[in-house]
């Protein structure tokens, strides 16, 4: 998923504790099926940097799930 839109204020994603990728619900007349449709996303798991040290801080996520996400 893009990051920005990941990080948006229309927020249309985020990313669970296991780094898999979330999907807005708001997102209902997206074709799921078309090949380039962010709905393809959802639950697959983002690549992650060699090293864990540069892997996203937990916090930031839940903080971004809890106050951008609109789920």
């Amino acid at each position: 998923m893009p990051f920005a839109l990941i990080c948006t204020g229309l927020s249309t994603g985020g990313i669970d504790t296991q780094h898999r990728i979330i999907v807005s619900k708001s997102i209902i007349e997206e074709d799921r099926n078309h090949p380039y449709g962010v709905k393809q996303l959802e639950g697959k798991r983002i690549h992650l940097p060699a090293a864990e040290k540069y892997y996203p801080i937990q916090e930031n996520l839940e903080w971004h799930r809890e106050n951008v996400f609109k789920g």
